[in-house]
């Protein structure tokens, strides 16, 4: 009696028949991979009640099997997320719980293949501003999340892993934010929360509490820490209202003396290297950068700036990538600021090509002209050097300057008397 229901014309008998044919799969896995199809039908073309109970169905028995032993009769894996991810956005509130409700369901049973993309795109429709109305939906995640975190120490890090990449994504959603008459989080409330919950110390401290294992929270405080390099990263890429709200993230971060070495030094390097660009126009953020690198020297455990040893770090195999993005940035600049850059690749590519043992010994020779920038870094008063950016803008000053000498001469030129008299000839 199920099958004639689903295939009947009667819209209310198709309703039930789904219902009826999403318990009968619950029990049976062979039935429900025959039939997955049929309840993704319901989703895609469905409306009102048979739209609701296909998804409900479809949700149900991915949290029972898994995406991945059901997605091969959809295609890939990605593709039943991404159909998921559509009822993410639809406009009936209903439709949207249920979907955001789900999904984090299959979340917290480690039912998604890859959870990064999907935990980002919850935290984002977790405080756009289109769900502030959408009571059901934001209570359901205003509890996973935190349980999710806390639950284990790989849900945390893949908290950690998002945690950025969610936040620049919320500096332009929420962006209007301040000045909305509705309420809802702030950029600075919302980093602070997906700090809190991306912090080790709370979940060992959890952990600690309903069990007499010890507390060790330094394994882990390098994930943790890795948020802060990251941030610092993308400042030299987002926008100044992103990059606003990455810095004054920094110091939300409870960075303590379990912070690993290195990720310290590279923090540091990366803050100096902010500083020297001028990348922060308003002193809001030029104050919480400067307080960020005070707490990184507290804990590198020098006196000042002038303490720190840059030539040193050079010999540490952890920190060339650092150096080596930095000096990718330098690149970029000089390649867009100055026009001898092509003269330049010319002259290489007429040259003969090299031996294998020249090359690496050319890679290492550009990582050290990049990191000299670095050494050159304002860290003592009396140290100044000019940024790329500052050389290519003079140069554009000079040549403007030229051109404007030379049409003056040209004008002198013209109002001298022999040459009328040359045209009156």
């Amino acid at each position: 009696c199920v099958v004639p229901a689903v295939q009947s014309s009667e819209t209310v008998l198709q309703e039930y028949g789904i219902e009826c044919l999403a318990l009968c799969c619950l029990l049976d896995k062979s039935l429900a991979v025959d039939n997955i199809i049929l309840f993704a039908q319901a989703v895609k073309q469905g409306s009102g009640e048979l739209h609701a109970k296909g998804l409900a169905a479809l949700l149900d028995i991915a949290f029972m099997y898994g995406i991945a032993d059901l997605a091969p009769s959809l295609g890939e894996p990605s593709d039943f997320v991404s159909l998921l991810y559509s009822e993410l956005e639809s406009e009936d509130e209903r439709i949207q719980a249920t979907a955001g409700e789900g999904i984090a369901k299959l979340l917290y049973a480690h039912r998604i293949p890859d959870p990064s993309d999907v935990l980002e795109e919850l935290l984002v429709l977790y405080y756009h501003p289109d769900t502030s109305g959408n009571d059901a939906l934001r209570q359901c995640l205003t509890y996973f999340f935190p349980a999710f975190s806390y639950m284990a120490h790989d849900n945390q890090a893949v908290m950690q892993q998002v945690a950025v990449r969610a936040v620049c994504r919320l500096a332009g959603v929420l962006k209007q934010q301040n000045s909305d008459a509705q309420s809802g989080a702030t950029h600075g409330q919302a980093a602070q929360q997906i700090v809190t919950w991306s912090d080790p110390r709370i979940l060992d401290a959890i952990a600690a509490m309903s069990s007499s294992s010890s507390v060790r929270t330094s394994v882990r405080m390098g994930t943790y820490s890795q948020i802060a390099v990251d941030a610092l990263k993308r400042m030299f890429s987002e926008s100044p209202p992103t990059r606003k709200v990455l810095v004054q993230m920094l110091n939300k971060l409870a960075l303590d003396e379990n912070t690993p070495h290195t990720h310290l030094q590279q923090m540091f390097v990366l803050v100096r290297t902010l500083a020297q660009q001028g990348l922060f126009s308003d002193m809001i953020s030029r104050n919480a950068l400067a307080k960020f690198e005070v707490l990184l020297l507290k804990l590198l455990e020098v006196e000042s700036a002038d303490d720190v040893n840059l030539e040193s770090w050079l010999e540490e195999p952890e920190m060339v990538p650092i150096f080596e993005f930095i000096s990718s940035l330098d690149e970029d600049d000089d390649a867009t600021s100055s026009a001898s850059d092509d003269d330049e690749e010319a002259e290489h590519s007429q040259s003969p090509p090299e031996s294998d043992q020249e090359a690496p010994e050319r890679s290492s020779r550009n990582v050290l002209t990049g990191l000299n920038v670095i050494s050159a870094i304002p860290i003592a008063a009396k140290t100044r050097t000019r940024s790329p950016l500052k050389r290519g803008r003079e140069q554009h000053i000079e040549e403007l300057n030229r051109e404007i000498d030379e049409l003056l001469d040209t004008d002198e030129d013209d109002d001298d008397p022999e040459n009328y008299l040359s045209a009156e000839d």
